[in-house]
């Protein structure tokens, strides 16, 4: 059984060398660009140079499971308006993205669906689908109606709305603090300000914080 940490790890590997391996293609069919080169140096020669000693890049699902803490707390906040199983939805369809070129082994492997306009696009796509499935499944839905208000928040057409957008504005901010590919006001900038505003330790740890934090103001709640 894989653990959190190792998958973790090892889908950075994989995400510097696809870095390396983009700035190295300067004399094929492929030529790096000076921007590509640029972000290879900014993850740092010295990481990637061990990742290469270590020869271990196996393909990895780019779980994103510290997402799920701020999505947690934005439901302990409002537990009978948004719905966290819709927001890792979300989460998961924007991530498909990332997985599709890591498989492919191209760089960036975070495009599109990682920019505020296409993850919106993203979540009001998981909206659509959910909202289809609730109106297609009857015995479902009737069986969400009779549950408390917390729990029946998970889908109502307003929780679902909300847990979507919550991820879509949450995840390029958070993805775009780490990840030297993302340019999340795109297509009016390539820039990415979000970039090294908090430290990698401090960014997970604050995830974590608010998964903690939303998880206990669930359960106040529910004992009322």
């Amino acid at each position: 059984m894989q653990t959190l940490p190792g998958i973790m790890w090892r889908t950075r590997e994989r995400h510097l060398q696809l870095t390396l391996d983009g700035a190295r293609a300067r004399d094929g069919h492929v030529a790096a660009s000076r921007d590509l080169r640029a972000r290879a140096r900014d993850i740092g020669e010295a990481e990637v140079a061990a990742v290469l000693r270590s020869n271990r890049y196996p393909d990895q699902v780019p779980l994103t499971p510290f997402h799920f803490g701020p999505g947690l707390l934005g439901k302990g906040l409002a537990p009978r308006a948004s719905s966290w199983s819709v927001f890792i939805a979300s989460n998961v369809l924007i991530d498909c993205e990332s997985l599709y070129y890591l498989e492919r082994h191209e760089y960036p492997v975070h495009r599109q669906l990682h920019t505020f306009v296409g993850a919106t696009f993203a979540g009001l796509v998981t909206v659509g689908l959910l909202l289809a499935l609730r109106a297609i499944l009857p015995k479902l839905r009737a069986w969400f109606d009779r549950q408390p208000p917390i729990m029946r928040a998970e889908a109502t057409p307003l929780g679902i709305a909300v847990g979507a957008m919550i991820d879509a504005l949450s995840h390029p901010v958070l993805d775009g603090l780490m990840h030297p590919d993302i340019e999340p006001f795109q297509p009016w900038s390539a820039a990415n300000p979000l970039r090294g505003l908090v430290a990698l330790g401090a960014l997970h740890a604050g995830c974590l914080v608010a998964g903690l934090v939303g998880a206990t103001l669930l359960l106040a709640r529910s004992r009322r």
